[in-house]
């Protein structure tokens, strides 16, 4: 059993427009796991056991628009520090300027975003909110 559980989503890395997760016909891989972060290393799914759909609150796909909202602004800010922009590159942020995965943490009272780097070349957007074993409103 997990502990905590929360509740995952891959929101892929695919279609541009259509949708975050690949594709409009898709619906991205959801999982209940175990999220570990120590400090400033990047967070670290250390266990995860697949989802019944019917277990993920409906409300969820809701919050899909950040992640289509978070990997336009990665594609966007690569194109205009590696074009337009070049010159102000060194001063950009770090996860404007190399890959990173954006977590977004889903909470009662608003959502974190963080960006932990990685070699990955177009990483996933990974969402997650806490789960204790029943299904709660967004």
């Amino acid at each position: 059993m997990l502990d905590p559980q929360s509740i995952g989503s891959d929101a892929g890395s695919g279609g541009a427009v259509a949708a975050a997760d690949g594709g409009a016909d898709r619906l991205p891989r959801q999982f209940k796991a175990k999220v570990e972060g120590i400090g400033s290393n990047p967070l670290v799914i250390a266990e995860e056991v697949p989802v019944d759909p019917g277990e993920v609150p409906p409300d969820f796909e809701r919050y899909r628009p950040i992640a289509r909202t978070l990997k336009e602004y990665r594609r966007a800010a690569g194109a205009l520090l590696g074009g337009k922009y070049s010159h102000l590159a060194e001063a950009a942020p770090a996860h404007m300027r190399e890959p990173c995965v954006p977590w977004v943490i889903l909470c009662d009272d608003g959502v974190v975003v963080r960006w932990d780097r990685t070699a990955e070349e177009d990483p996933k957007v990974r969402m997650v909110y806490e789960w204790e074993g029943e299904a709660r409103p967004l």
